[in-house]
């Protein structure tokens, strides 16, 4: 091996060379013969990178790139109108008719109070603590009677949904700055609660099988015409597949269903799950593991599978 000579990497003054003068000084004609072709293998802004004006002027040339020339099959230009509507299909329909209505109870009460109406996202936080600390406290139904402690959580998380909507910085669900009023909400609720409001039952009783007899006897349920069988079908789908509700009905399609025979010659309706009022399809929503399905019975009058398929 070669002994290492320092002073090969000092120029004249006994200076340390650059790389490049080292390189340019120990192989000069590879710098001269390659030097003409380099260049050409070098993107336009990395061609002289000790020259900023060289990366200025190809990031200038960048900007100056007329809009009919920018590639948009891949990535289309989208509108500020075109983004607001693709986060409303996000929105439920029930959520926000409930927003709508209870801000249009907040401007009732504004009017009765003779207040002039402003817009709230434009108040400072502690004008609208105050504010909001009055409307909690005063707030009644058209009847005059007190809402249900639950509605009134609604009403708060209403407020707050439009506020976000709005950009407003602050939570009037969170935010320390909001304290009076949340604690003014918070202690009617306990109130309602304690005359009697909130009890009533959250949940629809099932039928027994008394009364679904009667209704057959009755001809309220069957399939001698479209109106009964309407009315059987309504009651399996909603038992058995987990329809909730008339919206859920409304919303479904033939293609959400499938009939499958089974190995014992039996047949199943199953359900292929679309989008519901608590199961949107988002990125966080799970889709349920166990199949929803309504098996074949005896295939008589009553059969759940014969009734669907008519």
């Amino acid at each position: 091996m070669d002994e290492f000579n320092l002073f090969k990497f000092l120029n004249d003054d006994n200076e340390i060379l650059q790389a490049e003068d080292q390189h340019s000084r120990d192989f000069p004609t590879f710098r001269v013969h390659f030097g003409e072709y380099f260049d050409d293998f070098l993107p336009s802004q990395a061609q002289n990178p000790h020259n900023p004006e060289s990366t200025e002027s190809a990031t200038n040339e960048e900007s100056q790139k007329p809009p009919q020339e920018l590639d948009v099959s891949r990535f289309p230009i989208i509108s500020s109108d075109e983004i607001q509507e693709l986060k409303s299909v996000a929105s439920n329909k029930n959520t926000s008719r409930s927003k709508k209505q209870w801000m249009n109870v907040f401007r009732s009460w504004c009017q009765c109070r003779h207040l002039e109406y402003v817009s709230i996202e434009k108040m400072a936080p502690e004008k609208l603590d105050k504010v909001l600390s009055k409307f909690y406290a005063e707030v009644k139904k058209k009847d005059g009677d007190d809402y249900e402690p639950e509605s009134l959580k609604i009403m708060q998380s209403a407020i707050e949904r439009y506020l976000k909507e709005k950009n407003y910085p602050l939570s009037i669900v969170r935010s320390r700055e909001f304290h009076s009023s949340q604690e003014i909400l918070n202690a009617k609720a306990i109130s309602l609660h304690q005359q009697g409001k909130g009890k009533r039952p959250n949940k629809a009783q099932p039928i027994t099988p008394e009364e679904e007899s009667a209704l057959w006897e009755k001809g309220q349920l069957g399939d001698f015409n479209g109106k009964v069988l309407t009315n059987v079908n309504f009651k399996n789908l909603t038992e058995q597949l987990g329809f909730r509700g008339r919206q859920e009905h409304y919303d479904a399609y033939v293609e959400d269903v499938i009939i499958r025979q089974r190995e014992a010659g039996t047949e199943v309706v199953e359900l292929r799950e679309g989008p519901t009022k608590t199961r949107s399809g988002g990125l966080t929503i799970r889709r349920k593991t166990t199949p929803q399905a309504m098996f074949s019975t005896d295939g008589g009058k009553s059969d759940p599978v014969r009734l669907f398929k008519l």
